[in-house]
């Protein structure tokens, strides 16, 4: 966590605050249209990213090819 945040949902990643607010619901928006698009159990991975933290947050939309330099504040 960074102690220079303005909020406990933004987080210090490479001396940049990320949002980490508006990426998650990002992520999860992305796996929510997944499920009815794509496949139906992508609806687990977008009720996952409701628990995962901030950190875990960055490494999965890292995964998924998110661009985190959207989400710089």
């Amino acid at each position: 966590m960074c102690n220079n945040c303005k909020s406990k949902k933004e987080v210090l990643i490479l001396e940049q605050i990320i949002d980490i607010r508006r990426l998650r619901q990002d992520l999860y928006d992305y796996f929510g249209t997944g499920a009815f698009a794509v496949s139906p159990a992508m609806i687990l991975e977008a009720d996952k990213i409701k628990r995962l933290s901030d950190e875990e947050i960055i490494i999965k939309a890292e995964e998924e090819g998110f661009d985190l330099s959207r989400y710089v504040i």
